[in-house]
């Protein structure tokens, strides 16, 4: 079950936010993704920038077991 709204980038970045110590970061949905052919958020910045890619805010339930990963 994915708790993260539109964790799986099917269509669009909708609900997703980047942040970056330094200017010039983007973001954007790319279809053109190795291993997904659903799509993913396409960060682009400089590798001092420290920026991240930041999902929309999700519930979480005690004595749940999640797990998170990125592909």
């Amino acid at each position: 079950v994915n708790v993260v709204e539109n964790g799986g980038l099917w269509q669009s970045v909708q609900k997703w936010s980047a942040w970056s110590a330094l200017p010039g970061a983007s973001y954007a949905f790319s279809a053109s993704c190795p291993g997904n052919v659903a799509g993913c958020l396409r960060l682009s910045t400089s590798p001092a920038a420290r920026s991240y890619a930041i999902s929309p805010n999700f519930s979480l339930q005690g004595g749940v077991e999640y797990r998170l990963s990125f592909s």
